[in-house]
């Protein structure tokens, strides 16, 4: 009996711990994407290099899973994002933006990182694309 209850006892723990770990991962991310903005430096879409179409553009991400689009220093739209640092995936989501912004719409496959930048990709209907997203300083 002692030993099912410590069974049970140290189950309880181990659990509570890997949500504390999950818990931080998830603030980490949240951290590093909220505090301060992002430029788009690449993106190339069907094999053409778009990225002047982003040029006046910056993202603020937010803890509460928004996101502003600034055009050249004022929030142009707003949308949506997630993150899952289990997946490596980050997802946007504009609904009434302009056809540049919404190009950055779906799921997105994070293949490199640091705390600075973002490569990422994502393929939709045969469309591949990639971005590179910098924060600014």
């Amino acid at each position: 009996m002692k030993n099912a209850l410590f069974a049970v006892v140290v189950m309880c723990i181990l659990t509570s711990c890997k949500k504390f770990v999950d818990k931080q991962k998830e603030n980490f991310v949240l951290s590093v994407m909220t505090n301060g903005q992002w430029r788009i430096s690449r993106f190339v879409e069907a094999g053409d290099t778009i990225t002047t179409q982003f040029s006046s553009y910056s993202f603020q991400f937010n803890r509460d899973y928004t996101v502003d689009a600034i055009n050249d220093g004022v929030a142009e739209s707003k949308g949506s994002w997630q993150g899952d640092p289990e997946t490596m995936n980050i997802s946007a989501s504009f609904t009434d933006a302009n056809e540049t912004v919404t190009r950055i719409n779906g799921v997105w496959h994070i293949y490199d990182n640091s705390l600075s930048f973002v490569m990422a990709s994502q393929a939709n209907s045969g469309i591949v694309k990639s971005l590179r997203l910098d924060k600014l300083p």
